[in-house]
């Protein structure tokens, strides 16, 4: 597995190599029949066995829909990723990025509808990576995850830069994103200190696929709007690498009800290193991100300034 790509660009698609022709048309089936059960039963969703904070609806008008810890509601989608969880070679590149003790952090089947206004670049927890699998075929950037590409090696992040911006902005700067190019069953990677987005639909068809967050160890994980694995369903997968990835009480220290942080080793975790490039002497940022970086800044530093004047006197 080209791991370099993934380290030099912040993202890769790894094929479909792991998945054969049934498991990956079972998979999109299943994620499929779980996504209308859940729209279809959204004002009664105990009547499937799906809890309120599984199921986000209510950003229809702006994205989409989006089923958290679809494997324990589905067992078929849980076969599926039991296995890509077991290949060793899968299970060596995460553990070299994320160290040996890494987690899944959350689950989520994602469906953007076809007025998708489109989420900002942004970039998520330190030392966090996603595993994507395309549910369908991903051949234009509309309604795609895009990324500015090589933009994790740029040592401030975008907060500290004060650069988050609206989805405006993506289509200012379209000839500069990239997004992950591939068919059905694909599997990719992306380290999320790349700064990445969704591009806005163009009102023909809707992208769908399944998200699964990988926690480096060291670091801590949980939220109040999430719920922990059900310990019926932990039991019925045995031992397996998958189990030992999604239970919060394995290679953890509990912190409170809806916090762990996980069990460390003294390896090197790669995506924690990206952390701080400067620091690392991680080779940096190239010219074209500094011309991106340099441009909005240029826009968004005097709007915000103009802004704030106006309100100040009321203006607006």
């Amino acid at each position: 597995m080209n791991s370099k790509k993934l380290f030099d660009d912040g993202f890769i698609n790894l094929g479909n190599d792991l998945l054969n022709f049934y498991e990956i048309n079972n998979l999109i089936a299943q994620s499929t029949k779980l996504m209308e059960q859940a729209i279809n039963n959204k004002d009664n969703l105990s009547k499937i066995n799906i809890s309120k904070n599984d199921f986000n609806y209510e950003s229809i008008g702006s994205g989409g829909f989006a089923i958290k810890r679809p494997d324990q509601h589905n067992r078929e989608i849980s076969k599926i990723l039991v296995k890509i969880f077991e290949n060793n070679k899968i299970n060596y590149l995460l553990e070299s990025c994320l160290g040996r003790n890494f987690k899944i952090g959350q689950i989520v089947i994602r469906k953007s509808s076809k007025d998708d206004k489109g989420l900002g670049l942004h970039q998520d927890g330190r030392g966090h990576m996603n595993l994507v699998i395309l549910l369908d075929d991903n051949f234009d950037i509309y309604g795609s995850t895009v990324f500015l590409k090589n933009s994790h090696l740029i040592n401030a992040r975008l907060d500290e830069l004060k650069l988050l911006t609206s989805p405006l902005f993506l289509k200012i700067y379209k000839f500069f994103l990239s997004y992950i190019f591939g068919h059905r069953g694909d599997i990719c990677l992306f380290l999320n200190r790349t700064w990445h987005g969704r591009y806005p639909s163009n009102g023909e068809k809707s992208k769908f696929l399944l998200l699964t967050q990988l926690i480096p160890e060291g670091t801590s994980y949980g939220t109040e709007y999430d719920d922990w694995y059900d310990d019926d369903y932990l039991e019925s997968l045995g031992n397996s690498t998958f189990r030992n990835r999604i239970d919060h009480k394995i290679m953890t220290i509990k912190l409170n009800d809806r916090l762990v942080m996980i069990k460390d080793n003294p390896s090197e975790k790669i995506s924690l290193k990206f952390e701080s490039p400067k620091k690392n002497k991680v080779d940096n940022f190239n010219f074209v991100n500094i011309f991106y970086v340099i441009s909005v800044m240029l826009i968004v530093y005097p709007a915000r300034c103009i802004k704030k004047i106006l309100v100040k006197f009321k203006f607006i």
